[in-house]
């Protein structure tokens, strides 16, 4: 109460400042300073109070029990909430109690991780040392910024002063624990049935990866050099339409890309299958470009998962028409009426009629120049003659196209991590092209919700240390 009525009169104390300067923006920020620090006075008192809850440090030594932690007492940690405000806690500390393995002990050593010490806060959904909430509007700046310096800079407006090794650590943190229950983790557990036409497109971007040069650093270089070759990471998405192809809003898209290879990205498709009830999908549609690697995959998905599913493979058509472009600049330079031709072929191609498109070559195409065209239509319009029925996919009310996912690589990859003088170490990008992907979809507060509250998830996701680098699958 004495810190309530302290708080009323410095209100009101501002209000008559205000009242006789008239400036509204610094009366404003006044009065918000104020209320920021008595809620940082009232979230201390709260947390101290539920630290030194008995019932709680008894939930906290089962959870403990069970990871191989051991309780040493109570420790005053830092904590930052979302005001940005730093509120002292005393803690319960645990330390891990497995044996070490012998050897010359490493000089600065703590006995436990960033987590796990201090156990309490990572149940209540803290990130390490921040609140959940103001860990997550870091996160989105970081996400959404040209740069991590921007970043600082956007959040030093904001009131939230933080340097960039420690934004950089709140984004690994974040990343991590996320990557570890990649695919359940972005999905409402209480909302997961769908229906209707299920659309899985896939494609890859570019990206520039930072490799340490091997060997030893030369004598007269200041630092070791690193090479920054281009890189393909595989993006995919899924997204809901109705038996008329219209989008069915109510279905947030999933997004999600990957820096470990093409079968990892297949693997990941399945991951996110199995978080959602797939049971009452009438159809399932896999759009792509022309690359062979897409469609014998998708091949081998739709004969695992959905048998008993009406399954439809789709080649982009803008792909097609610049692949029948390449066809067409083949062209006798003396031929009659080009324009007419060129439209035969387009009709045809709509028209799903690829043996008509070759009966046009052998008409239209001598010497080198027909030979050239037939390969073309051999290697690319006739293997995949399947997916370019166009016309049927309208009538069908399917997707003729790979839109959705082209317009992710843009939003996800190019517009942060393509940017011109980017290099990107491997982990590094395979945490923005998750936490990306979340945040471009409108998945952001799923994702964080089921974050802070990891132990609703599957028992069978593994934790992730705080401090340890990702681990690749293999």
């Amino acid at each position: 109460m004495k810190n309530y009525e302290s708080l009323v009169t410095k209100i009101e104390e501002k209000t008559e400042e205000f009242k006789e300067n008239l400036r509204y923006n610094d009366f404003e920020r006044s009065l918000t300073d104020l209320m920021n620090q008595y809620l940082a006075d009232h979230i201390q008192s709260v947390l101290e109070s539920l630290m030194h809850d008995k019932w709680f440090l008894s939930v906290l030594c089962s959870i403990a029990g069970k990871r191989c932690l051991s309780f040493e007492g109570y420790r005053l940690v830092s904590v930052s909430v979302l005001n940005d405000q730093r509120v002292l806690v005393s803690s319960p500390y645990f330390y891990n109690r497995v044996k070490k393995k012998k050897g010359r002990k490493k000089k600065g050593r703590s006995k436990g991780n960033n987590i796990d010490c201090y156990l309490g806060l990572k149940e209540i959904g803290m990130v390490g040392s921040f609140s959940g909430n103001l860990a997550s509007e870091i996160c989105k700046m970081a996400l959404l910024s040209p740069s991590e310096d921007m970043a600082v800079r956007l959040l030093s407006d904001r009131g939230v002063v933080i340097n960039g090794k420690t934004l950089r650590k709140i984004v690994r943190d974040v990343g991590q624990i996320g990557l570890a229950c990649r695919g359940v983790i972005s999905v409402d557990q209480k909302q997961t049935t769908i229906s209707g036409t299920l659309v899985i497109g896939i494609d890859g971007g570019r990206l520039r990866e930072r490799r340490t040069k091997p060997g030893r650093k030369k004598q007269d270089m200041q630092r070791q050099g690193y090479t920054t070759d281009w890189k393909e990471p595989v993006l995919f998405t899924m997204y809901l339409t109705d038996d008329k192809g219209n989008v069915d809003k109510s279905f947030q898209p999933l997004y999600d890309a990957t820096m470990q290879g093409k079968d990892y990205a297949f693997g990941l498709i399945e991951d996110y299958l199995d978080a959602i009830d797939t049971s009452a999908i009438s159809r399932v549609v896999f759009c792509g470009d022309g690359a062979p690697w897409i469609w014998s995959r998708a091949e081998e998905l739709f004969a695992r998962r959905f048998q008993d599913k009406q399954t439809w493979q789709v080649l982009d058509y803008t792909h097609a028409k610049q692949a029948l472009e390449e066809i067409l600049d083949l062209l006798p330079a003396k031929c009659k009426e080009p324009a007419k031709i060129r439209k035969v072929f387009k009709e045809a191609l709509w028209k799903g009629q690829i043996d008509t498109m070759e009966k046009l070559i052998k008409i239209n195409f001598a010497g080198k120049r027909k030979e050239k065209a037939l390969n073309k239509w051999d290697n690319y319009f006739h293997s995949n003659e399947k997916r370019m029925q166009y016309s049927r996919f309208m009538n069908e009310g399917l997707p003729q196209g790979s839109g959705c996912v082209e317009s992710a690589i843009r939003r996800v990859i190019n517009l942060r991590l393509k940017s011109c003088g980017s290099f990107w170490k491997k982990e590094n990008a395979e945490i923005y092209l998750f936490l990306r992907s979340q945040l471009i979809t409108g998945r952001w507060n799923t994702f964080f919700r089921n974050l802070t509250n990891r132990a609703e998830l599957s028992d069978n996701q593994i934790e992730i240390k705080s401090n340890a680098y990702l681990k690749w699958a293999a």
